[in-house]
């Protein structure tokens, strides 16, 4: 790669995944055989992680997340933004009870937050929650976050409504060709 990984995660003991700087790809390696796979990526450095031998992505100035999973020929994806609000960047990746967590930003308001819930085995939106918080952790059953300044905890099962109506899976695809004017 020309600038090297961003992150990589290891789906499995023979295999890496990793995000390409300056070239905006996600390229898999087979560690014994060096073979390469390139996958179509969006125009943005991605954030790669490993959960239950799952290659999760995350590209956070668009709000798309996606899903790679063993021996697939092409990354799913997921547009965050489907019923609004907007945002503006993506914080966190978190696995915890009932799937994966992640938390956007409002480009109309940084101070506020929307939590996402995110079913692993369908990849959609399983509900989401206005918080003014960047960062959860779990520990068992429970969510831990900062709140004014002070540890704060949250039951994970009282996260429940706001599934967006529609799901929205956009397809990276190449960029249409330009021809110069001059």
């Amino acid at each position: 790669p020309p600038c090297g990984a961003s992150t990589v995660a290891a789906p499995d003991p023979d295999q890496i995944v990793m995000g390409v700087d300056c070239a905006y790809q996600v390229v898999g390696v087979e560690l014994k055989s060096g073979a390469e796979q390139t996958y179509e990526s969006f125009p943005s450095g991605v954030a790669v992680f490993d959960i239950d031998s799952t290659t999760w992505l995350r590209w956070k100035p668009f709000g798309y997340i996606g899903r790679l999973e063993a021996d697939a020929d092409a990354i799913e994806t997921l547009d965050l933004n489907v019923d609004g609000p907007t945002l503006q960047n993506l914080y966190g990746f978190v696995e915890g009870p009932r799937g994966v967590w992640v938390l956007g930003i409002l480009a109309n308001d940084p101070d506020q937050g929307l939590l996402y819930l995110i079913d692993p085995e369908s990849f959609e939106v399983s509900a989401r929650t206005w918080t003014d918080v960047i960062d959860v952790a779990f520990i068992g059953d429970r969510g831990f976050t900062m709140s004014d300044g002070m540890l704060a905890t949250f039951d994970p099962a009282s996260v429940v409504g706001g599934a967006p109506a529609d799901v929205v899976r956009p397809e990276p695809g190449a960029l249409e060709s330009v021809e110069p004017t001059d």
